[in-house]
Order: structure tokens, then C-alpha cells, then sequence
């Protein structure tokens, strides 16, 4: 299936070929006979101002995939800052979402409320919020790019079993405000986040950051991570009143922070392996700061 913007017109326009491309999203028939289980639906072209919100879910079996690898014609969604989304999946699983561009969405750039969503080589810029927002189980989130984000590059709360990888997020956040390079809490339990990067903040958040509570608790492992270039400090982790939450920092290394490097705080067990920290500013900060305990005083490190 070939979607295409509404601008243009495409003889029959019912999708089957680049030629009769669905005349933009609202145009795109979702579920049989349309975009089913196990098809690929590809975006050609830039498709500006629309709003791109996915309307049916694959199986377990065969996803429904999003494509944007339309030769000679690679997919964007760029929602103009006239749409809240450049792309929206809510309630409908199983979905592949490959080899896009999106931009300038005025909320959430890639909003997702679904289970069993995997992406991999997709390009988010310029959000007007968050890059990329995330709920559900069984996320897989890889070999990504996200930029300029007004707040945090991205989000994932109430999920199990996320797993992000190869994932750069850069000059994201407004300066002196708690927003982080890449969040993961709230409700998400058995993340795993490793080999990416989170380069290039004003904002007083980290590059890498988990919290809960208990209600919503968090656990999982933050794995050869780089952090740069962040005011707030490279890797944090914190718990509310949640006293079983357990976050692990694995070759975790921060590079030129004006914070502690390293925080955690509050009811939290936080766990370090094998961790650097290079050229930070620790005359007014200590590398690794421990705190939230009523005996805080005595277990907080001196000044190092």
C-alpha cells in the first residue's frame, strides 16, 4: 500500500501502487480490505500538515509496517505545527514503524499508546514537546535519531519490558528546566536502555533518568551509555516512597556535566558498574551524590 500528501492526485487513489496512492492519511482505508495484518504500507513524499494517525493493528504473527523507504521518494510527516502529532498509534498493536522522518509536531513529534511496537531507523525533529512519547509493553526502540525537542527527547512510562538501543538524542530541553535527554519510569519495569547517547542540553535535567513510586514502580538497567554536554548532570535515578526499585548503571559515562555525574536519591537502590565520568565541574559537585536518607548527613560522599 502507498500512501501520498493530499495535495496531489493519483488516478484511482486507492493505494495499491505509488501511482494510485492513497490522496493522504485521512484517504487510507484501515483493516481488510485495506491496511491489514501483515501489510506494508509505504509513505512517499513529504506529507505536511495531515493528520497521520494509525487506524488498525497486526497480530502477533505479522505486524502492519509503516515504511517510509519509498524509492526516490523517502517518507516525512511533518505536521506543520498545525498538528499535535507527525504520528499517533493508540490502542492498536503489533506495528513496525521504519525509515521515516517526522517534525515539527506541536505536542508529542511520535506519540504511542500500543503494545508490541517496534522502530528502528526513524528521524524525530524539531518537537514542540517531547520528541517521542511512549506507553505499552513490549517496546523496541532502535538505531534512532531525535533533535531539538522543546522538553525531553523521550518518554516511556506505564511499560514493560522496553528495550531502546542505538538511540541519539541532541539539543533537546529549555535552559534551567527538569527535562531529560531520555526518561524511563513511572510504571516501566524490566527496561533495559544501552549504546545510546544523549548529547547537548540547556535544561537542568539529566541525559539519563528513571523515577517511581509505588504506584508506579520503575526497574531496569542503563548499559553503556554516553552522556555530554549536560548542566543537570549525566545519570539519575530516584524513588519516591517505592523502597523495592532497583536501577543499574553498566559502562555508563559521562562527559562534561555541571552537576554530580551520578545521582540518586530518595528510597531508590541504584547499583554502578564500571562507570566513568570525565571533565565536570566538581569543585561546586560531587561525582556521585546519594541522598534522600534520614541520615543523609553521614551517607552522603565528601566532596571528590
Amino acid at each position: 500500500w502507498y500512501v501520498r500528501s493530499s495535495a496531489g492526485e493519483y488516478g484511482t487513489e486507492d493505494g495499491t501502487s505509488y501511482a494510485a496512492a492513497f490522496d493522504g492519511p485521512g484517504d487510507i482505508v484501515w483493516g481488510e480490505p485495506g491496511v491489514a495484518s501483515g501489510d506494508t504500507l509505504y509513505v512517499c513524499g513529504a506529507i505536511i500538515g495531515e493528520y497521520f494517525n494509525v487506524g488498525a493493528g497486526g497480530t502477533s504473527e505479522n505486524n502492519i509496517v509503516i515504511d517510509g523507504n519509498c524509492t526516490g521518494d523517502e517518507g516525512v510527516l511533518d505536521a506543520d505545527s498545525s498538528q499535535a502529532n507527525a504520528l499517533r498509534i493508540s490502542g492498536f498493536d503489533y506495528i513496525t514503524v521504519q525509515n521515516l522522518t517526522l517534525k515539527n509536531g506541536t505536542g508529542a513529534c511520535f506519540s504511542m499508546d500500543s503494545n508490541n511496537v517496534f522502530i528502528q531507523n526513524i528521524t524525530i525533529q524539531d518537537s514542540g514537546f517531547i520528541g517521542f512519547l511512549a506507553q505499552g509493553d513490549n517496546l523496541v526502540f532502535k538505531d534512532s535519531i531525535i533533535t531539538g525537542s522543546y522538553a525531553s527527547g523521550a518518554q516511556i512510562t506505564n511499560a514493560s519490558d522496553a528495550y531502546l538501543s542505538n538511540i541519539v538524542v541532541e539539543n533537546w530541553g529549555q535552559t534551567g528546566q527538569n527535562q531529560d535527554g531520555i526518561f524511563i519510569g513511572d510504571g516501566a519495569v524490566n527496561f533495559l536502555v544501552e549504546d545510546c547517547i544523549a548529547d547537548t542540553t540547556t535544561a537542568a535535567g539529566s541525559g539519563f533518568d528513571s523515577s517511581g513510586d509505588s504506584t508506579a514502580p520503575a526497574s531496569g538497567i542503563f548499559r553503556r551509555c554516553l552522556s555530554k554536554n549536560t548542566p543537570g548532570g549525566g545519570f539519575a535515578a530516584s524513588a519516591g516512597d517505592e523502597e523495592a526499585r532497583i536501577i543499574q548503571f553498566e559502562y555508563c559515562v559521562d562527559l562534561t556535566s555541571d552537576n554530580s555525574l551520578f545521582h540518586a536519591k530518595e528510597n531508590v537502590t541504584a547499583k554502578f558498574y564500571n562507570c566513568s565520568a570525565y571533565d565536570s565541574d566538581t569543585n561546586s559537585y560531587i561525582p556521585i551524590n546519594l541522598s534522600g536518607w534520614n541520615d543523609v548527613d553521614q551517607r552522603t560522599p565528601s566532596r571528590c
